[in-house]
């Protein structure tokens, strides 16, 4: 077996915040993270697979960089990513690494194409913090 790391980057904003919540106690808990910020988000996506015999290759990068452009980097450049990932529309969860993180994962699990596997997808908001989702 063999992995192949692939680092993507987005600009984005994000805001915290519970929708169920008074502005008074969102303030209280989240600070001034209650207002839309931007980070500049790096993400590795770690897969892996036997190796094609003939090529020596695990995947067509071209291939795989159209797969993770169509659904991870399309959908949450320059965006605000509370408003374009379903599961933070609701105002209740948070749009933290470890989220996004498990939601990207998601993303990608059922539509990588054979003989893919995803090991790893490590999501950053900045350079001393981030997430992972690692395949259990």
């Amino acid at each position: 077996m063999i992995q192949v790391h692939r680092i993507l980057q987005f600009r984005a904003t994000h805001a915290y915040g519970r929708s169920d919540w008074r502005p008074e106690e969102n303030a209280r808990v989240f600070g001034p993270l209650i207002h839309p910020h931007a980070h500049d988000f790096r993400i590795e996506v770690v897969v892996t697979g036997p190796p094609d015999p003939v090529t020596g290759f695990l995947v067509d990068l071209a291939e795989f960089d159209q797969l993770l452009d169509r659904h991870l980097l399309t959908p949450l450049s320059g965006a605000h990513l509370n408003d374009a990932i379903p599961i933070l529309r609701e105002g209740v969860r948070q749009p933290s690494t470890e989220v996004l993180a498990s939601w990207m994962a998601g993303q990608l699990v059922d539509v990588l194409p054979d003989p893919l596997t995803l090991v790893r997808l490590t999501v950053w908001e900045s350079d001393t913090l981030g997430s992972s989702f690692v395949k259990g």
